[in-house]
């Protein structure tokens, strides 16, 4: 037997999209004849389970977690733009800032990319004069990538972008909350990874 939230599954799918409204049944009342169902009360069972699905999600730490990084992304990529820098572009340049010297398809498989669509990206870095690349000395085949001197004010720009939007995201919280908020992403992130390899394992 279904239960009631699957019965009303679809119904809560239409009103969670709405705002709460002023009278619940003047509401009800505009939807009677679309939902298909004969009774008042249906719709406002169907409401106050949409509404309490909607309060677990904005309390859900899966989606919180997304909501943040992809708000922290857009930002970003906001901002770098105003020094002539695309997503994909500064993805790049931060990987190399890190890891200079990658293997072209050792970096291919960090930005999960295919090697042509990087092998383009690359050119067009190439030709503003912010990376090289060059064979690797033990396998002339293999080609690693560096960043230039020229890439420097770049790289300047973007870390300070980084580091003004980390200070706004971090607004209100104290240093302790901070540096125990970053503990908490670095345990679940090894937990992952831990995950990952005993999936990786099993096949």
């Amino acid at each position: 037997m279904p239960t009631i939230a699957g019965r009303y599954s679809n119904q809560c799918l239409v009103l969670r999209q709405l705002p709460p409204p002023d009278d619940l049944s003047d509401l009800f009342d505009s939807l009677f004849n679309n939902l298909g169902y004969n009774s008042l009360a249906h719709y406002k069972l169907a409401y106050y389970i949409s509404a309490m699905e909607r309060e677990n999600l904005d309390r859900n730490f899966g989606f919180i977690l997304n909501d943040v990084s992809r708000l922290m992304r857009t930002t970003f990529d906001r901002r770098a733009k105003s020094i002539g820098l695309t997503r994909s572009q500064w993805w790049v340049l931060t990987h190399l800032y890190r890891r200079d010297g990658l293997v072209q398809a050792e970096l291919a498989e960090i930005l999960e990319i295919e090697r042509p669509t990087l092998g383009r990206l690359l050119d067009r870095l190439e030709a503003k004069g912010w990376l090289r690349r060059e064979p690797d000395p033990d396998d002339r085949r293999v080609k690693r990538v560096y960043l230039t001197d020229e890439v420097k004010p770049a790289m300047k720009s973007l870390r300070r972008i980084a580091a003004d939007l980390r200070q706004q995201s971090l607004e209100g919280l104290n240093e302790k909350e901070r540096e125990r908020l970053v503990d908490i992403l670095i345990h679940m992130k090894t937990n992952l990874l831990n995950l990952s390899m005993a999936d990786k394992s099993k096949t």
